[in-house]
């Protein structure tokens, strides 16, 4: 495929290049109205000043590209232009950046499940919220507000939307309650200083884009963890039973959860959006609980006031994230454990002594990260599902049959016996771009594999892998290793660029 604007993106680059470069290189992915970019970047460094040129010209070639080449998706580039008048270059719907390397997409909706997916629901599937309490929480609230900013009783109240008496589907009954005295805040911040939604802003469906996946970001994401308490709430990035009903106008979102976990409560609240990429965040049981903790707020003076403006201070929980344990240069045993850790990661260490985890039953992810040695023996009575192991040498035979193993990511110099995978049956995505391996057969057997990530030189001693749906070449592979290697996959995808400018 021939393009006329990738050599007019390299004169660009080139014209704006500062005195003494010999070369300069520009990543990026691009949009149909939009660009993400990496540079130019030029070498030699030089001291001397140097004034950068067009931003907004770079982008509208960028984008005039992506229209040029009918791309669909985003439209990813790399581009190298050297002094001497030539250029280089690949342009890839499929082809995405890693870094460093490159992620090929070959079936980007055959994403791994999501935790949740396979978690039961509640134990005891039994709404916690009153809606009768809640509407006399709501009139206290508003009350302790008149109070506080000096107004008459009911004024604000009156101020506030006129109810609405309508159907609400699935939301729980506290929730419904409160539309029949206001319908939403208008935008005052009851709810934790969130705009509260009416009625129909909270029934009509909305764009979910904070939790929308791909490949990219499912790669170079960690596991999941827990709320806090476990178990209330399903661990997912998003989940269509979370009903967002108040914003806080920066992308994110208090929700009521209608399918929580196995220890939630049907109505609770939880904290969701683009802050929270790594789960939500369990805030109370229901609306009625969360109103009340604003209320004995108030009760108790906990809150601040600015131009009209009311912020409770209602959350008193303890902050620091318990969740995850960092061990550097451990000790034997291991020291700091306790229950409720779900993210291990122990880096240059000897000998790790893991018998400490055993039994520990939110435990999702662990690394092991330049050390010596380590019996893996002791995650057999886990639940980890994200296992990165970097040792002088790795023995995974006591992994045998661990039933939660989604990912394994390998790091070590001596060689692997990788049999024991077959016998893992989560396991969806392997990285062994930093291990030694000698068989890659065993790949070949391995029916819910959907991810694999190696180095250039491993991938030609892989078999086809016709069930992969997403491929890393990782390392630091050049443009032309790029090229070549995507050719496995596809004759068509990427394209390469070389010319002159």
């Amino acid at each position: 495929m021939s393009s006329g604007l990738v050599p007019a993106i390299a004169r660009t680059i080139a014209a704006d290049a500062p005195d003494g470069w010999q070369r300069a290189t520009l990543t990026a992915t691009v949009g149909e109205t939009w660009t993400y970019r990496s540079g130019p970047h030029y070498t030699p460094e030089s001291d001397a000043p140097y004034e950068p040129g067009d931003d907004q010209h770079l982008h509208e070639q960028l984008t005039e590209l992506h229209a040029e080449l009918d791309a669909v998706d985003s439209l990813m580039l790399d581009l190298v232009v050297h002094t001497n008048g030539r250029f280089e270059a690949i342009t890839s719907e499929c082809l995405k950046h890693l870094d460093p390397g490159y992620l090929y997409v070959r079936e980007p909706y055959d994403l791994p499940a999501a935790p949740a997916e396979s978690q039961p629901g509640p134990v005891r599937a039994v709404p916690a919220g009153d809606p009768q309490a809640a509407i006399e929480l709501l009139h206290r609230y508003v009350g302790h507000a008149e109070r506080i900013l000096g107004r008459q009783p009911g004024e604000l109240l009156a101020k506030l939307p006129d109810p609405v008496r309508a159907d609400g589907g699935d939301l729980p009954a506290d929730l419904l309650a409160l539309y029949s005295v206001v319908d939403g805040d208008g935008g005052a911040g009851i709810f934790d200083n969130h705009a509260w939604f009416g009625l129909r802003g909270t029934l009509e469906p909305s764009e979910r884009w904070w939790g929308e996946r791909d490949w990219l970001t499912t790669v170079q994401s960690s596991a999941l963890l827990d709320c806090v308490p476990a178990l209330t709430v399903r661990r997912a990035h998003d989940w269509p039973a979370w009903i967002p009903f108040a914003t806080d106008y920066f992308g994110n979102f208090l929700a009521v959860d209608l399918d929580p976990g196995p220890l939630g409560s049907p109505g609770q609240v939880i904290r969701i959006g683009k802050e929270y990429q790594d789960g939500p965040v369990y805030l109370a049981d229901s609306v009625t609980s969360l109103l009340r903790l604003h209320v004995e707020a108030l009760d108790r003076g906990d809150y601040t006031e600015s131009g009209g403006n009311i912020v409770v201070n209602w959350n008193i929980a303890d902050s620091k994230d318990r969740r995850r344990l960092e061990v550097n240069g451990v000790a034997v045993p291991l020291r700091g454990v306790h229950e409720g850790i779900q993210d291990l990661h122990v880096k240059n260490a000897f000998q790790v002594d893991l018998e400490p985890i055993r039994g520990l039953p939110a435990l999702w992810n662990v690394a092991l990260t330049n050390c010596a040695a380590a019996d893996l023996g002791p995650l057999q009575e886990t639940p980890v599902e994200e296992l990165s192991v970097g040792l002088d040498q790795i023995d995974l035979s006591p992994l045998r049959g661990h039933p939660t193993v989604r990912r394994l990511k390998l790091h070590t110099r001596r060689p692997v016996d990788l049999s024991v995978l077959t016998t893992l049956p989560g396991l969806h995505s392997v990285d062994l771009s930093r291990a030694v391996i000698q068989d890659f057969s065993v790949l070949t057997r391995l029916p819910g594999l959907k991810y694999l990530g190696l180095r250039a030189d491993q991938w030609p001693h892989v078999p086809p892998l016709p069930d992969v749906a997403a491929a890393g070449l990782l390392g630091d592979p050049t443009l032309a290793d790029g090229v070549d290697w995507a050719a496995r996959f596809s004759s068509e995808d990427p394209a390469r660029h070389l010319g002159t400018y």
